[in-house]
């Protein structure tokens, strides 16, 4: 099991629960992904919460991504952990299912050359 902080920098994932909880994963609001094509504060804020991160030994999962240009401005900056609507809307347990035995199964064609 891992525990990851959700949101955070915003509301209630304070940086004192930093101190207090041991945490698997850092998640950055989506709402910092949605700015970082236009917004310099919102690309200085992510490169500090992934030095932060970085430091603490926490990997960091950037939420909300919707785009490209986000998706490959977070890998640039060193945060190759994403979800949001680029790759996927929400799922039921039925749906998620069937995607990953599909992705599964189109891994396996590929792996034995008949993809």
């Amino acid at each position: 099991m891992s525990i990851a902080l959700d949101d955070f920098g915003t509301g209630y994932s304070a940086l004192a629960s930093l101190q207090v909880f041991s945490f698997d994963r850092l998640k950055l609001d989506k709402s910092f992904a949605g700015e970082l094509v236009q917004s310099k504060e919102a690309r200085a804020i992510l490169k500090t919460v992934l030095l932060l991160g970085q430091s603490l030994s926490i990997p960091v999962l950037a939420e909300g991504v919707e785009t490209e240009p986000q998706a490959a401005f977070l890998r640039a900056a060193g945060c190759p952990t994403v979800q949001g609507f680029l790759y996927s809307r929400p799922l039921s347990d039925e749906a998620l299912c069937a995607m990953i035995a599909e992705q599964d199964e189109a891994g396996f064609r590929a792996a034995v050359g008949h993809g």
